[in-house]
């Protein structure tokens, strides 16, 4: 099973600075984004998952989420504190509570597969975050916090009234997806345990400034 033995790599960066103000801005919808991303989404696909949204309409993921409905949608800033404290939340799902883990080379859509809530192992150095699933003996991943410029909640409604597509997303500085937890899709069964921490970091996410107000 791919879960297993898939080590996920991202790149380090040497400074341990916040991401700056600027670049965030830039990734945000335009009133025409919006307009065709939420008849998109309302009329043609709802509950789709946004990697495959941003290829069809050529656009960084993290415009096609900023362009949602503000009900269905909730993005904020991110820096190295912050994430921590998001990830903290994550942790607190439990390690046996399963979810779907969704991850991207160079913006691209490359990998989707099942997975138990990868929890944070102690490291020797704070530049990365090192998670484990399955106690050590599933996916490992290594994110650089820096890195992450933006951290999306996502409710997205689907064709039945009480099923949604739930992921919590964390996109670097090019609005590029680096790590997606997709904690319910469309209509496929899921696990309650994530849905009821998903709700708690989706709370914990909205005590702080939305970064983008679509159109």
């Amino acid at each position: 099973m791919i879960a297993k033995y898939l080590i996920l790599s991202l790149s380090l960066l040497a400074t341990l600075g916040p991401a700056g103000p600027a670049r965030a801005t830039e990734t945000c919808a335009s009133p025409d984004d919006a307009r065709v991303i939420q008849h998109y989404y309302g009329r043609i696909r709802p509950g789709a998952p946004p990697p495959a949204v941003g290829r069809l309409f050529r656009m960084p993921e993290a415009t096609v989420v900023s362009a949602l409905h503000p009900d269905h949608a909730y993005g904020v800033r991110s820096n190295r504190l912050f994430f921590e404290e998001v990830w903290k939340s994550v942790d607190a799902w439990g390690a046996d509570t399963r979810i779907g883990i969704v991850f991207t080379s160079g913006g691209m859509h490359a990998w989707n597969f099942p997975s138990t809530v990868p929890q944070t192992r102690s490291t020797s150095t704070p530049i990365w975050y090192d998670m484990y699933a399955d106690d050590g003996d599933g996916v490992h991943g290594h994110v650089t916090p820096q890195e992450v410029d933006q951290i999306w909640a996502l409710q997205l409604p689907t064709k039945e009234a009480d099923k949604f597509t739930r992921i919590l997303a964390f996109y670097d500085q090019e609005g590029d997806l680096i790590v997606g937890l997709y904690v319910s899709e469309n209509t496929k069964p899921f696990d309650q345990r994530a849905v009821d921490g998903f709700e708690r970091t989706r709370e914990l996410l909205g005590t702080h400034p939305r970064i983008c107000s679509p159109g």
